[in-house]
């Protein structure tokens, strides 16, 4: 079972947060990310090798928004990836990982160590099953074994990563920037309406029915009894949840995507009828953006974020 947070269940504001280039950054990118700050390096990515890093300040300033509510962390990153990090993220309570494909939760008993929440495990199985003529896992792993034929003959020269994924599969291509990008953009038409896509760090992921990171903070909403979110993120798998939170905050530099849609949203509320009721108004109700970037875009964010919530906890 979950263990309700009491910061939750006194009313106090829940804040979800993406991963990679939200709260850590790849300074090797560039685009503005250095930082003069002191920072802290974390393990390098399960995946790619990577290795991200945060500024201490931000580290601070995550403590302190902690300390006021609820802190989950809304990635696609998959599980090796996120109990190398856990360690170094004690203000999180609770991690998706999989774009919100499995659910783990810090152990009271043990803060350096987290645990699968098996209830919302079970969800996601359950769903899957009802979706469709048949198990939407095993469409999965037939999708994903149809693109590995498709390397093996030649045809086609797809990354498939499947390593250490349950819920999704990662999916790159070979060639130039602009091939990969027109590849990917066909596969998308060839992913069967029983499964869904996001894009996220230049991959297409591709997950299982309603395991993307909106419903996933739904459903945890639900079993916390919160009532409301905040939410911070930079890429195309992060608009869904922007859209449904309180307020939300967008790092930069962000996707394309994500960008057009923070500055549209901005602009509709800002022309919005401020009397009108909240509960019937479209959300978010404030998109926040930074004329900076990286781990200085965080660090602007963060502070937001800590504004919010003090003003919540002084109403």
């Amino acid at each position: 079972m979950l263990l309700i947070s009491a910061l939750v269940a006194l009313g106090m504001m829940l804040f979800a947060t993406d991963c990679d280039k939200t709260l850590l950054h790849y300074d090797v990118d560039g685009g503005g990310e250095a930082s003069t700050g002191d920072r802290v390096f974390f393990p390098s990515s399960a995946g790619s090798g990577k290795r991200a890093s945060m500024d201490r300040a931000n580290l601070l300033l995550l403590d302190q928004i902690g300390a006021l509510g609820t802190i989950v962390c809304c990635s696609g990153m998959r599980e090796a990836t996120m109990r190398q990090r856990a360690p170094f993220l004690p203000a999180i309570t609770y991690f998706f990982v999989e774009n919100g494909g499995r659910l783990f939760r810090r152990r009271q008993e043990e803060p350096s160590d987290v645990v699968e929440v098996r209830e919302y495990h079970e969800f996601v199985l359950a769903r899957a099953e009802t979706q469709g003529d048949g198990s939407t896992l095993e469409l999965l792993d037939a999708f994903a074994n149809a693109l590995m034929t498709e390397v093996e003959g030649g045809d086609q020269k797809w990354i498939v990563d499947r390593n250490g994924y349950t819920t999704m599969i990662r999916v790159s291509a070979k060639g130039s920037s602009s091939t990969r990008e027109a590849a990917l953009e066909a596969l998308i038409e060839r992913i069967p309406p029983q499964l869904q896509y996001s894009r996220n760090l230049g991959y297409l992921d591709i997950s299982l029915y309603k395991c993307g990171k909106r419903d996933a903070l739904a459903w945890l909403i639900e079993h916390l009894g919160a009532s409301e979110y905040l939410y911070m993120g930079d890429d195309d798998n992060d608009i869904e949840a922007a859209q449904c939170a309180e307020e939300s905050f967008i790092v930069s530099p962000c996707s394309a995507k994500m960008e057009n849609w923070a500055r549209e949203t901005a602009a509709a509320v800002i022309a919005a009828d401020s009397s009108v009721d909240k509960s019937t108004s479209r959300r978010p109700y404030k998109v926040h953006t930074s004329t900076r970037k990286g781990h200085e875009a965080t660090n602007d964010m963060l502070q937001a974020v800590l504004a919010r919530m003090q003003r919540q906890q002084e109403a």
